[in-house]
């Protein structure tokens, strides 16, 4: 057993890896698209400013819900007793 932990490390490891690189890509592209956003939503120029009140208002709720339906497929159904 303690063979196969051994052997097993080094993909462990770059799964590791993968992980937080994977995470701190979203983090800076979310914070970067959140950022440009919010700059758009407080624009001179009507038209971007626009864009990004119906980015946030329309796009966001939809997109949320969509979401939240796919997600009551991986929800396991509580176990019932019946004492």
């Amino acid at each position: 057993m303690i063979e196969l932990f051994m052997r097993s490390l080094p993909l462990l490891k770059s799964a590791v890896l993968m992980t937080l690189f994977l995470g701190l890509l979203s983090f800076v592209l979310g914070s970067t698209l959140g950022l440009l956003v919010a700059l758009a939503r407080i624009s001179s120029i009507g038209a971007l400013r626009a864009f990004a009140f119906a980015y946030v208002s329309i796009y966001l709720p939809w997109h949320a819900a969509a979401r939240a339906d796919t997600a009551d497929l991986f929800r396991f159904a509580p176990v019932r007793s019946d004492t």
